[in-house]
């Protein structure tokens, strides 16, 4: 029986190169999305607020988080931190089996509008 898969080649021929030169290879394992969504939450200063987002997969999923704060105009990736002067902006996320937590910190005496976006995909994986 014939060896059947889907395989892109980062250079040279994709039917005989080795594995590690493929950008994408059906052998392994590929990141299937599952939930994603996106929102936003007002922190005021010295204060912490958590986004539940529930998934109810029954284990913990590899999870993504993006934030772009409202006094900046461009997306960054989870964990986000920005501190000095007496202020700090704090942004972070985990999973546990049912849910996935973003959390907001923001410190000093200003609010910070947060925009979030989560990518929550579906593979265990091998862990």
């Amino acid at each position: 029986m014939a060896d059947y898969g889907f395989r892109i080649s980062k250079t040279g021929d994709v039917k005989t190169c080795d594995d590690l030169d493929t950008s994408v290879n059906s052998k392994y394992s590929l990141l299937k999305g599952k939930l994603s969504g996106s929102g936003n939450i007002t922190v005021g200063g010295d204060d912490i607020q958590t986004v539940t987002v529930a998934h109810s997969l029954g284990y913990i999923p590899f999870a993504q988080v993006y934030i772009k704060l409202n006094s900046e105009g461009f997306w960054r990736e989870s964990p986000l931190y920005f501190a000095g002067m007496g202020v700090g902006t704090f942004a972070n996320h985990y999973c546990n089996t049912g849910n996935l937590y973003i959390r907001f910190e923001q410190y000093g005496s200003s609010s910070e509008t947060f925009y979030y976006q989560y990518f929550i995909y579906l593979d265990k994986g091998d862990l």
